[in-house]
């Protein structure tokens, strides 16, 4: 079952590690579905790119779907003292590909 987010919904507070994706990538974090939580929009050489935070079994890891493949970072621990600089590490390592 989903459920819409709304703009009021993503704050700093609420969802830290996004918000260091889109202050290191110069994207925007957009509200998606209150299960799955926001999104960062990210626009690099003209071609728009969405990051998701997914909790996996190794910890955290940024993903984004491109051209029918999901790219996956490595994992990054979520509640580090710098889990915010190695989730936006994680979110600048998929870009340069």
């Amino acid at each position: 079952m989903t459920g819409g987010m709304s703009r009021s919904d993503v704050t700093r507070e609420a969802f830290p590690l996004h918000f260091a994706i889109a202050d290191r990538t110069g994207g925007e974090v957009q509200p998606f579905d209150v299960y799955q939580g926001p999104y960062v929009y990210v626009e690099r050489n003209g071609k728009g790119k969405r990051f998701w935070i997914i909790d996996g079994e190794d910890g955290f890891s940024a993903q984004v779907y491109e051209d029918h493949e999901d790219l996956f970072s490595m994992p990054f621990p979520a509640y580090a003292p710098m889990s915010e600089e190695l989730a936006a590490d994680a979110a600048e390592y998929i870009l340069a590909e």
